[in-house]
């Protein structure tokens, strides 16, 4: 998927702090952005309606290039639980939109925009070890 757009993003991190703590804000303006659309297209057909073979009309769903905007935010935490055991989360909720190619009364979700998503990890580090265990939601899309 090859799209271009333009984002920003304010971000507040407290990062010199324990424990470290951070929200962002940000928009993004999306230009061809790969999603779903409807075209017509006619092939010749055979069947039990055409034995002879006719040109018939398809409506057919196709990726078609069209712009968008997702706005949002995110918050994140992290805290050590004690020199090698820590846990660390994160909530980002994304307003996504397609703003060309929306049929007349049709669906303007942006295709693979999540509104909500989280993860939540518990991580164990040594200097010769470490591991983390991840769980991910995300909302329908």
């Amino acid at each position: 998927m090859c799209w271009f757009g333009t984002l920003v993003a304010v971000n507040l991190q407290t990062s010199f702090m324990t424990p470290p703590f951070g929200a962002t804000l940000f928009y993004m303006d999306l230009e061809n952005y790969v999603t779903f659309g409807s075209e017509t297209e006619t092939y010749f057909t055979y069947s039990s309606q055409f034995p002879e073979g006719a040109n018939v009309d398809y409506l057919l769903t196709v990726p078609v290039n069209a712009d968008g905007r997702v706005q949002g935010f995110e918050i994140y935490y992290q805290q050590a639980i004690t020199d090698n055991f820590g846990v660390a989360a994160n909530y980002t909720y994304a307003d996504g939109e397609q703003t060309s190619n929306v049929p007349p009364g049709g669906d303007d979700r942006l295709v693979g925009t999540s509104e909500d998503t989280y993860n939540l990890r518990a991580y164990y580090e040594t200097a010769r070890f470490n591991a983390r265990v991840t769980y991910t939601f995300r909302s329908a899309f």
